[in-house]
């Protein structure tokens, strides 16, 4: 709580102390570690007494006023000082209709205070008990164990062993003051808000909740269990020191969710809370109350009982009777007539009393002398609880079937289960519930293998039809839909992942799902399902599919192009459009990229129709742009210059060359991702200054049908540049080496390496051979090409065969092969001939 005050900033709310409430109101305290969220519950209770009175079922009176400060402090941001103190006592009255007020003391431990006692709960065990938070906690009729829902699992396990170890001595505490039985301990779990997620309704969250709130009662249920008496008694027997535990679930605010994005400001679960803590408070303090007036009217005979207690033990020191218990027989014989089955016997909530019974009975002095079918039953049935323990244990170290990962390692648990585990022949565990979980296991075992395969066949079975869809001939037809229907199978998956699997109680098939096997088989599915994607969406873009009004078709450019100048640029709108995988601009490749288009990613034979549609449209676009080149060289042949194709070469950069170049480069890029952008290749090409000829040797291959007899050259390969500017001209020659060879109807002749030359643009090249056919003297000479300021071509065309005072004629068949590691310049593709 707070006292409103101009503070300077506010700290976290704390209650001033102020009146005493009456020492015999019932007391509640709320008991925590720090941040909790103890105080705030405070502030929700005079907020749930506002907004939801019949759910707390009274009218609620804060004669301090405090507590409505707190309400202000927490819901509408009112500034309060903290006062630090270790215990917070508030009074308040509960007024319900026609009914006189009673009054409660309300008490909030500092949550450091709490913590304290908490990891040393010990001081409870002292005769004297003086710090303030202990002494409250022993004056409770009602302690309320305050802890967060947004913690971790690890904090949540520390926080409930302190808890367990806290409650072990007050229990103690009591039993030894011998207290009335039945304290209430209610576990209440705040700030539920968090537990809800993003989409969550409010039927989704509540059950959150739900499930959070049993995960902690179940802790302490376990503790509750321990001290249950070791012989029957019905549900009204209350030992003493005894406690009774419930858990409550709280927010000060509820959640947005999606059914109610603006939630009310009030609190959830808060009103039930303090109803039931109010009335369970006052029962245990009535109950005392009963307790007390009956303690007082029996120490008068007590008294008289103790005399003859006394008497009676001088008279057994004197005449030492045997120190066995002369009932223990009827006892065990009870016992026996009385015992459960092993399923009972052996539970989890009755096995320590059995065993401690047990201990008792072998314990007496008179146990040796009991019969010995007794002291066999005794003694067997504690082996049978060592056993089962041990075999429980065993048990819960044991890999869980829905922990495996992989088809081995279910296997393995399931040998565990059947060997290790198997139930011992000598005692009947069938219905235990170590033996049931045991059965569990294994028929889990057997039905995730079966949705394991299910999963794997299914997947499996998709990525096979993938596969084969990428190994078709055409894209015709009916292929497209049959992709589309492909992956719409795919998406619906034949388990649904939180069902539970046929077979198992508990199981879902989400455990199976995350198999390995099953994982490797997605995987694969989703990569062929890409690939098989790529490649429609490529067909589609190459127009090889049937047309669709959906579909675009940016990467075919026909024979006739309609607009030559805004053609690239809506094929690459087109482009991004409806194929926006690809990126955009890649620094990597200069330029738009499309690698998962390329065509070595898919098979034959429908590669093969890919690349011809990719060819045909690069052909296409080839001749457009060498048209638009030649277009800008201007009138020939006088236009065929270094400076004429320099001039051409600036507005290579600037649409729409630019744009055919991106576009032609897509193209490219698809049978050879390391291909150039054409265009810009074009254009580094018209300004590069000299380019070098270095010729390490070349190969001359003549077919022998040219003439006949057949052609042999008669000296050696000259290359001859003569400079554009004048000058002598730079001769080459190449001498002949080795052998000829023969292949298929054509001989081969080998030339040694010379020096390199370098040629500018508009030198003069040519390449001479002399060679003759019988008597008769040729030459092969190669000095044609595409255009006479980038001769280099002529190297790969066919020569001209030259006879003194003939017309030359055509050299048919005749080639010239560069030898390895040469240096030729290479003509750009989209170099147009000017000649």
């Amino acid at each position: 709580g707070y006292t409103p005050t101009p503070s300077r900033a506010p700290n976290r709310p704390m209650l001033t102390p102020a009146t005493t409430p009456d020492p015999a109101a019932p007391r509640v305290l709320l008991f925590g570690h720090p941040s909790s969220g103890k105080t705030h519950l405070l502030a929700a209770l005079v907020r749930a007494a506002e907004v939801q009175a019949d759910a707390l079922g009274a009218e609620l009176i804060d004669p301090t006023g405090r507590l409505t400060a707190l309400r202000n402090a927490v819901y509408a941001g009112a500034p309060f000082e903290s006062t630090r103190t270790e215990l917070h006592t508030v009074p308040v009255f509960l007024r319900k209709r026609g009914e006189t007020a009673r009054e409660f003391a309300l008490a909030d431990c500092d949550g450091r205070a709490s913590s304290a006692l908490l990891k040393k709960p010990d001081v409870l065990d002292a005769p004297r008990v003086t710090g303030t938070v202990a002494k409250a906690v022993l004056d409770a009729d009602l302690l309320a164990l305050v802890v967060s829902a947004g913690l971790t699992d690890d904090d949540l396990a520390e926080r409930f062993e302190d808890f367990l170890f806290f409650l072990e001595q007050v229990h103690g505490r009591r039993l030894r003051e011998r207290q009335v039985g039945g304290l209430p301990v209610f576990v209440v779990m705040t700030r539920c808000d968090v537990l809800a997620k993003p989409g969550d309704t409010t039927a989704t969250w509540e059950a959150e909740v739900r499930w959070h709130l049993a995960k902690v009662r179940r802790q302490f249920e376990e503790f509750v269990d321990d001290q249950l008496p070791l012989e029957g008694h019905g549900p009204a027997y209350l030992p003493f020191g005894s406690v009774d535990v419930e858990g409550y679930a709280t927010a000060v605010r509820r959640p947005v969710l999606a059914d109610a994005p603006h939630p009310p400001a009030e609190p959830y679960g808060v009103a039930v809370l303090f109803r039931d803590a109010f009335a369970a408070a006052a029962a245990h303090r009535n109950r005392a109350k009963v307790s007390d007036r009956r303690l007082r009217h029996t120490v008068w005979s007590v008294g008289t009982a103790v005399a003859l207690m006394v008497a009676g033990a001088a008279a057994v020191a004197v005449f030492q009777p045997a120190p066995a218990d002369p009932e223990l027989p009827a006892r065990v014989r009870v016992y026996v007539r009385d015992e459960r089955p092993a399923a009972d016997r052996l539970a989890e909530k009755n096995i320590t009393r059995n065993a401690r019974v047990l201990t008792g009975f072998r314990s007496d002095p008179g146990f040796s002398a009991l019969p010995p079918g007794l002291r066999d039953f005794v003694e067997g049935r504690l082996r049978e609880v060592d056993a089962y323990q041990a075999y429980r244990k065993k048990l819960a170290e044991t890999t869980a079937p829905a922990d495996a990962r992989t088809l081995d390692g279910l296997e393995r648990v399931r040998a565990h289960l059947t060997t290790d585990l198997a139930l011992p022949a000598e005692y009947t565990w069938g219905d235990t519930e170590a033996a049931k979980q045991r059965d569990r296991w294994l028929a889990d075992v057997q039905a995730i293998r079966a949705a394991e395969a299910g999963w794997n066949d299914w997947y499996r079975g998709l990525g096979n039809q993938a596969a084969a869809m990428t190994r078709v001939p055409t894209f015709a037809g009916d292929w497209r839909g049959r992709v589309g229907a492909l992956a719409e199978q795919g998406e619906h998956p034949p388990f649904a992942m939180n069902a539970v699997i046929t077979g198992s109680e508990a199981v879902t098939y989400r455990t199976a799902f995350e198999f390995d096997r099953v994982y490797q088989a997605r995987r694969d599915w989703e990569y062929a399902r890409g690939r098989l994607f790529h490649l429609r969406d490529l067909a589609d873009a190459l127009g090889l599919t049937p047309p669709a009004p959906v579909v675009a078709r940016p990467l075919v450019v026909p024979a006739l192009v309609p607009d030559l100048a805004t053609f690239p640029a809506d094929r690459l709108a087109d482009l991004r459009k409806y194929y926006p995988r690809g990126s955009e601009l890649d620094p990597t490749r200069d330029g738009i990229g499309y690698p998962e288009w390329e065509l070595a990613n898919f098979p034959e034979p429908g590669r093969a129709a890919l690349a011809a549609a990719v060819r045909e449209s690069s052909g296409n676009g080839a001749r457009v742009v060498r048209g638009l080149v030649r277009s800008q060289l201007g009138p020939l042949p006088t236009a065929d210059t270094p400076e004429g194709w320099s001039r051409v070469a600036d507005v290579l950069a600037v649409p729409p060359f630019r744009d055919w170049g991106r576009l032609l480069h897509v193209l490219a890029r698809l049978e050879n991702p390391a291909a150039a952008d054409p265009v810009a290749e074009l254009a580094a090409f018209l300004r590069t200054p000299e380019f070098p000829l270095d010729l390490r040797g070349a190969a001359v291959t003549i077919p022998l049908v040219l003439r006949d007899p057949p052609l042999v050259p008669t000296g050696p390969l000259t290359v001859t540049v003569t400079p554009r500017g004048g000058g002598a001209p730079v001769v080459r020659t190449y001498p002949p080496v080795g052998e000829p060879t023969r292949r298929d109807f054509a001989m081969t002749f080998t030339f040694g390496p010379a020096e390199k030359v370098t040629l500018r643009p508009g030198d003069g090249l040519r390449v001479e051979l002399p060679v003759r056919s019988g008597q008769q003297q040729l030459s092969l000479v190669w000095d044609e090409g595409g255009t006479r300021t980038f001769p280099f071509d002529r190297l790969t065309r066919e020569p001209r065969l030259v006879r003194e005072g003939a017309v030359p004629e055509p050299a048919t068949g005749v080639t010239l092969t560069p030898g390895p590691e040469s240096v030729v310049p290479r003509v750009p593709g989209l170099l147009p001939e000017t000649r």
